[in-house]
């Protein structure tokens, strides 16, 4: 499956987009749509362009371990609401959670609380994470896509 353009925009409306290099809430050093600056990656100033391109690549490494992750068939509300947790927790996090174990063993609505676990940044409860994986829950169980202004 691959995440639909409803999905995309929702992730991109809580990333927001920084075409300078920022520190995010926990200080490492992020641009674009939320990209987190690797080692050997000298972004400093990039286009709108250049942002898109940086977000569909680490949107597919989101996708990708969905994919593999996830045993069971995934709405694609469901399917867009995991790969937003994804994309913000990082692809291997996703893989080893919870939410997926209960997803595989058929509990979805059990799966569908987990979102609500994951709104820690730095070891503190973050405000702003919080209403994102509320909206992440909400798509997941009822399709209803609320994008951050």
């Amino acid at each position: 499956m691959k995440t639909s353009p409803a999905g995309i925009a929702f992730i991109q409306s809580f990333e927001k987009l920084c075409l300078q290099r920022y520190q995010d809430s926990v200080g490492l050093w992020t641009i674009g749509y939320g990209h987190r600056i690797q080692p050997g990656e000298a972004y400093q100033l990039i286009s709108p362009e250049q942002a898109g391109a940086i977000f569909l690549q680490d949107l597919s490494v989101a996708e990708r371990a969905i994919n593999q992750a996830v045993e069971v068939l995934l709405s694609q509300n469901e399917y867009d609401a995991c790969a937003s947790l994804a994309f913000n927790v990082g692809a291997g996090n996703f893989a080893r959670s919870t939410l997926v174990k209960l997803l595989n063993s058929g509990n979805t609505a059990l799966a569908a609380q987990q979102f609500l676990r994951w709104d820690f940044a730095g070891g503190k409860e973050s405000p702003g994470l919080w209403g994102r994986r509320v909206a992440e829950k909400v798509m997941f169980e009822d399709g209803v896509y609320t994008n951050h202004t």
